[in-house]
């Protein structure tokens, strides 16, 4: 008897113990108690399917669509001689060939090696990856150092991400009527950065440098781009005392350039409602790099379309662009059910930008992977192959470059607990 109930015991000992450690699995991850922190436990880990193996084959699927794993900047990559060349990157990185119409860069890698006396400038349109000029940033100083340009180049009047941007403090009134392309199609005509911005008497904008990167921590010049002006408009620099100038009448971009070297800060104050449609300013100081952020929260790229290729034109001949970055696809990567549509939409996106800037570079960068982290692993989101094989396509029928920024996290790579665009330099 006594024998049967100890028999009895450990199996409902035993029982006891397999549901509590299976509980154990329903606690989140997170919960801090004083210096601890609690993690996710799955004790069916090891009788799962291994989804390793699986990774690595999608891992070595993506290698092969890819053709710039990471986004680089190195002092050989785009120079004269070794701009169509393969590159080795450093750990979790492989070494694909760039492809396209690489001769194309030819010109780009002559402007960027002539830069320190002369002009070099970038037009970078992506989603909201890079708001807050994200990804903009690094990309910039890194030209900057190496090429020269003081300055963080184009600015909105208003934007969405002026909470976070880490290179220019930015505020502005409440009172600016802004129209942008994400949203309809602007009355007035979106500028470049894909909004139009129409003051109230006393509207006003406030640019401030920040230290965070130390290429645009000063600037010499301030570029004022707008249309159908009409009186002038006040501004002031630093604490210098508050100053006018006129507005440029007539349809079309026009540009005020307003000089003071070494400037921190600068305010524009509208005197009169309905006075000007405005576009942005330029921060800049003269020959070097410029790499302007035109960020389209929530866009997959079909909204530039919606900016007047006059508009387009305009810009290019005021600013001469070198270079545009195509870099969309983070926010409709789980959306996109038919990739001969999406093809069709974004090849239309870019002849607009082509016949606006005709003989401009264009570099596609394909979609970074943005998984769905699971436990134990981690997998791509759904149609992120397919967007990947779509973008790739349109190089070959658009004669464009294809750039892949590819994230491979979970088991890969040391960032998995985060969901992060990782990306890398090297000089």
């Amino acid at each position: 008897m006594i024998k049967k109930f100890a028999g009895f015991r450990s199996v409902f000992l035993l029982t006891i113990a397999v549901v509590a450690l299976y509980g154990f699995t329903f606690i989140p991850e997170g919960i801090e108690v004083g210096p601890f922190s609690t993690k996710k436990v799955d004790i069916l880990s090891d009788i799962q399917k291994d989804e390793l193996s699986q990774r690595n084959n999608e891992y070595n699927y993506f290698m092969q669509l890819a053709d710039a794993y990471g986004i680089l900047v190195m002092s050989d990559v785009l120079s004269e001689t070794n701009y169509g060349k393969s590159f080795e990157a450093e750990a979790y990185q492989a070494k694909v060939p760039i492809s396209g119409n690489t001769a194309q860069l030819k010109a780009f890698a002559n402007a960027l090696k002539n830069a320190k006396s002369g002009m070099v400038r970038i037009a970078y349109f992506g989603d909201s990856a890079i708001e807050g000029d994200n990804i903009c940033a690094d990309f910039r100083e890194a030209l900057q150092e190496k090429f020269g340009g003081t300055g963080v180049g184009f600015v909105s009047i208003t934007t969405q991400d002026k909470a976070y941007r880490g290179t220019t403090k930015l505020d502005f009134s409440s009172n600016w009527d802004s129209q942008l392309v994400t949203g309809g199609n602007p009355k007035r005509g979106a500028g470049i950065s894909g909004g139009v911005f129409v003051p109230k008497s006393g509207s006003w904008v406030k640019y401030e440098t920040t230290w965070k990167y130390k290429t645009v921590r000063t600037f010499d010049k301030v570029r004022v781009f707008y249309t159908e002006g009409s009186g002038s408009f006040d501004y002031e620099f630093d604490k210098g005392g508050e100053l006018s100038a006129p507005f440029k009448t007539g349809k079309g971009v026009n540009v005020t350039d307003i000089t003071y070297k070494g400037s921190k800060s600068f305010k524009l104050t509208a005197t009169k409602d309905n006075q000007a449609a405005l576009y942005g300013v330029s921060l800049e100081s003269g020959n070097g790099v410029y790499v302007d952020n035109f960020p389209l929260r929530g866009d997959d790229g079909s909204a530039l379309k919606r900016v007047p290729k006059g508009n387009l034109s305009d810009f290019h001949k005021l600013l001469g662009y070198d270079l545009v970055v195509l870099s969309f696809g983070l926010n409709s990567v789980d959306k996109v059910k038919d990739t001969k549509a999406y093809e069709r939409e974004f090849a239309a996106t870019v002849n607009h930008i082509k016949s606006a800037m005709p003989g401009v570079p264009i570099i596609i960068v394909g979609v970074g992977d943005k998984g769905k982290k699971l436990v134990p692993s981690s997998k791509p989101i759904q149609w992120f192959q397919n967007l990947l094989k779509s973008k790739k396509m349109l190089q070959k029928v658009q004669v464009l470059l294809f750039g892949t920024c590819l994230m491979q996290w979970a088991e890969m790579v040391p960032w998995k607990n985060g969901q992060k665009i990782n990306l890398q330099r090297q000089i």
